[in-house]
């Protein structure tokens, strides 16, 4: 094996081990190593903190987040299907990856915007383009609420996460299924362009 090849799977390891240590409570480059059958000094040498170990996963879980709502709104013929695709799709990642989007979620605990926020503005900025430009398109063409498009991402999604977290937390009397349908409806009604007044 090459040893950019060597690297690349290294990394791979380390950000699997990562994960399933952070789910397990201890994230330390320690418990990370042993649990990655890693040497620190490599840790270092690849990652070069404990702290940027844990930003790499980051970017990484959201990104495959991102990515399932992506390819999953763009095809979508009409905007009403984008909003309620987008939610769905949202949804049905957290239900099927719920260690990765448990890992998103505790970003603000795990003092990465303190640390990295230049990093996370400019690597979301990045992998959510596709998107953005995808509704943003329908709001310039008046098919969806004239919002910013961080007040849009607020409505669209909100509900939806704040449902993902007590789904999550194990909360009793609620389903992922009835999350997708009620909060898909609620982000369109939300969304959806106010009537044009009769003249």
């Amino acid at each position: 094996m090459r040893k950019q090849d060597r690297g690349a799977a290294t990394v791979e390891k380390v950000l699997a081990a990562a994960l399933r240590c952070f789910i397990a409570g201890d994230d330390s480059i320690h418990a990370i190593a042993k649990a990655s059958q890693t040497s620190i000094g490599s840790l270092y040498h690849h990652f070069g903190s404990r702290e940027r170990i844990v930003l790499a996963l980051y970017q990484r879980c959201l990104g495959q987040m991102l990515e399932a709502i992506t390819v999953a709104v763009e095809p979508q013929p009409t905007a009403k299907d984008g909003v309620t695709t987008a939610v769905r799709a949202y949804l049905e990642f957290v239900e099927h990856h719920p260690r990765e989007a448990r890992l998103i979620f505790a970003a603000a605990h795990l003092g990465l915007d303190r640390s990295f926020r230049k990093e996370l503005l400019a690597h979301a900025a990045e992998i959510g383009a596709e998107l953005r430009a995808w509704f943003g398109g329908h709001v310039e063409a008046g098919r969806l609420a004239p919002l910013p498009p961080a007040l849009f991402e607020v409505v669209l999604i909100g509900q939806a996460a704040e449902a993902a977290r007590r789904l999550l937390s194990g909360m009793p009397g609620l389903t992922y299924e009835q999350a997708r349908d009620t909060l898909a409806a609620a982000a369109w009604a939300a969304l959806k362009p106010a009537p044009k007044a009769r003249r």
